[in-house]
Parts: structure tokens; sequence; C-alpha cells
């Protein structure tokens, strides 16, 4: 009996902690990979990526695209960048949306009297192996993102975010 109260109470206290980390919203500053406050803008007035890999391709993205005409991008290039951008946006939300979720059936079943360890733990197992995977396919993207310019336009696109700084 002491052992189940005290997984249950631990696991309480990381349902919380997972709580206020991975599922913070915007206006706290938390990633979900980890307490690092985000940086850069996850699109053009619409706020900021939760996820630094989101983040940094957003910002690489609108980067190479506001500097289009300096970089020579040709026509194929904008659009992968364009759909690189968008595919990336539309899993971020859907990643954004899922947690929300996760987050109201954790709160609902924590409430039930008894408390579902097992269920509950499965729930985590399943977001957890989500976000794992929704981040390596972020990343991915990001590379492909660096991928589709030239060594000449990548050495371009350096240059101009140094005269930036």
């Amino acid at each position: 009996m002491k052992k189940t109260s005290r997984t249950l109470f631990m696991s309480a206290i990381f349902l919380t902690l997972l709580g206020t980390s991975v599922f913070a919203d915007h206006s706290r500053g938390q990633c979900p990979m980890g307490k690092c406050p985000y940086s850069g803008k996850f699109s053009k007035g619409e706020g900021k990526s939760m996820c630094p890999i989101t983040d940094k391709l957003m910002s690489k993205a609108e980067f190479f695209l506001d500097h289009q005409t300096e970089l020579a991008l040709t026509e194929d290039q904008m659009n992968t960048i364009k759909t690189l951008k968008l595919e990336s946006k539309k899993a971020y939300l859907r990643a954004m949306t899922d947690h929300k979720i996760f987050s109201l059936d954790v709160k609902h079943m924590m409430a039930q009297n008894p408390v579902d360890q097992e269920g509950l733990n499965a729930m985590i197992d399943q977001m957890s192996a989500a976000m794992n995977t929704t981040a390596k396919e972020t990343l991915a993207s990001y590379v492909k993102l660096k991928a589709v310019l030239t060594e000449a336009q990548m050495a371009k696109a350096k240059e101009l975010w140094l005269q930036k700084k």
C-alpha cells in the first residue's frame, strides 16, 4: 500500500511538472523540449513556437524568403521553402492541439477515484513517443531546408545574417 501511494504521488508530481513545462503556454516562454526560453518568430505576426526546432526552422525559412532577391533564390527553391514551412507549421499546430487534449485527458483521469495509474502511464508513454517522432520529423525538415540553398547562397545568407546583427 505504501509503495502504491508513493508511486501515485510521484506520478502526480511528474504530471504536474509535465503540465508546467511541456504544456506551458506562450506567455510563460517555455518550450516542450526543456526549460529554455524560446527565441525567434514562429511566423510573421503569429507569435513564437514552443519548440526550439520548429522555431529555428520557421525563423530560417522567413529569413531566406525575406532575402530571396539578395540570395537569388529560384522559383523552385522558394516553393520548396514555402512548402517546408507550411508542412512544419501544420505539424506544429497538430502537435499543440494533441498536447492540449492530452492535458485535458490527464486531468480528467486524475480526478477519477481510483486513479487509473496504468492507463495514465500508457498515455504518458504514447505522448512522449509522439513528441519524439514530431521533433525528429521537424529536424528532418530543417535539414531539408538548409539543403535547399547552394553553398554560395548559404554563404551569402550567413553574410546577410551577420550584417543584420
